[in-house]
């Protein structure tokens, strides 16, 4: 019987060493890729600028705790130590592989930013150091201020390198920041007060273009910058006038004395319809024409000028 409980328990014991053997470690389970992020490259940008965005891409790729990231500090450090030197932005493929295999990791990341335009674009490369060859590329551009890059850009490459969101495409539309938006709004708006101030000194009055017309032949319409139809209403006038006052007849006298009064009533009232008009396609020129339609997130504006 003793026999029986000492087999039974070197059984549970041998059982329960195996199965310590056997179990996975913690660290093993969930292995992240070692990585490090070289500063990257600026294209039309201050260097400070785009080292500090490379930072902000490092700090934005930790968060997902997908790469285990090498700090950049410790970097620079190991770097120092053995004797890397390069000159100016280490964002070529063949300087990332060189100084990749200098430090305790299996991929590198480096990159550019740049602008072209009112047009700033990020670039980042996955080069991974054994084969050395680039296995991933990441390209996103941001239309508008840099700030835009550094917050939503910054985040959006990172986001688009593990995967967790789709390559940007050539239509796809890209919502501006509220910074932006409000810039934008604060343009439009100013553009239209002075598109406003222009139209009130250079628009014409319905009233006075009558009152024109009233004492001069075909005068409101050429107020009105209709020549053409003041010429018109101001040879009829004229005309009539001259069949009136000069007229032989006396039924054509008087016939000639009805038109010039009808011409001389059309005249003065058609120079209102004039005026409208010329304002009308005043208002166009100055492009008073204006929809801003905020929706989604995004800034849909709509704003003609043509001076």
């Amino acid at each position: 019987m003793r026999f029986l409980y000492l087999l039974l328990l070197s059984l549970i014991i041998q059982t329960a060493a195996q199965a310590q053997a056997t179990a996975p470690r913690p660290d093993s389970v969930q292995a992240k890729t070692a990585v490090a992020v070289m500063a990257f490259g600026g294209t039309a940008l201050p260097e400070a600028e785009a080292a500090f965005l490379s930072d902000r891409f490092m700090l934005e790729l930790q968060k997902f705790d997908v790469y285990n990231v090498l700090e950049r500090q410790r970097m620079q450090d190991i770097l120092r130590e053995q004797g890397f030197q390069q000159t100016g932005a280490c964002d070529e493929t063949s300087c990332l592989v060189e100084a990749g295999r200098l430090l305790p990791v299996e991929k590198m990341i480096g990159g550019s930013v740049g602008k072209v335009g009112d047009v700033y674009s990020a670039q980042v490369r996955l080069i991974d150091l054994k084969t050395g060859k680039l296995e991933t590329t990441v390209c996103r551009d941001y239309p508008g201020a840099i700030n835009f890059l550094l917050t939503t850009g910054m985040r959006e490459s990172a986001e688009e390198l593990v995967g967790r969101i789709e390559p940007q495409t050539r239509d796809q539309k890209i919502p501006l920041s509220s910074e932006t938006q409000a810039m934008v709004k604060q343009l439009i708006e100013t553009q239209h007060k002075m598109a406003e101030v222009q139209y009130e000194n250079q628009s014409k009055s319905e009233l006075g273009g009558m009152a024109w017309s009233l004492f001069l032949p075909g005068a409101g319409h050429f107020y009105a910058k209709k020549g053409d139809v003041g010429a018109g209403f101001a040879t009829v006038r004229c005309l009539t006038f001259i069949g009136w006052v000069s007229g032989s007849e006396e039924g054509l006298k008087k016939f000639m004395g009805y038109a010039f009064v009808c011409s001389w009533a059309a005249d003065i009232l058609a120079a209102p319809y004039s005026v409208s008009l010329y304002n009308k396609d005043l208002k166009s020129k100055l492009g008073l024409s204006l929809r801003c339609d905020p929706r989604d997130r995004s800034l849909s504006v709509a704003l003609g000028t043509n001076f």
